[in-house]
């Protein structure tokens, strides 16, 4: 797993943002996830698996390899700091939740050809991800 250094203090001023709840800042961490920072630096690295897997089995797969998943700030900041890599894929921050519509949501990022820059969408944590979703994640300490 290749690791990143980011600073979150480094947000980027503007994004597309495709659903009105993400624009609102309406996330909440997740429990396992209130210890990590949301100022300074943070060493990150990209998980994924090489299957369709629910929500459930992802973060089983990250506490077997002592990760955690990254709230929505550090997936901001990742994007500043390495945007080649972030746009090959969906880059998903299972550290946060969303509630629209009666149900949760996880934040990603991925390059949206018909805007101008990065863009943000939402993904509902009921279905499964496709194999090769990449998962922003940190060491547990």
């Amino acid at each position: 797993m290749n690791s990143f250094t980011v600073s979150i203090s480094h947000l980027p001023p503007t994004f597309v943002y495709t659903n009105p709840d993400i624009a609102v800042g309406k996330f909440e961490k997740i429990e396992k996830c209130a210890h990590i920072p949301e100022a300074g630096e943070v060493q990150c690295g990209l998980m994924s698996i090489d299957r369709m897997a629910s929500k459930q089995v992802i973060l089983r797969e990250m506490d077997r390899l002592g990760k955690l998943p990254v709230p929505y700030k550090i997936l901001l900041a990742f994007h500043v700091a390495h945007p080649t890599v972030s746009q090959r894929k969906h880059v998903v921050a299972l550290g946060t939740v969303v509630k629209a519509n009666g149900r949760r949501y996880a934040p990603y990022r991925f390059e949206d050809s018909d805007c101008s820059g990065p863009s943000l969408g939402l993904a509902e944590l009921d279905w499964k991800f496709d194999a090769g979703t990449e998962f922003l994640v940190v060491d547990k300490t």
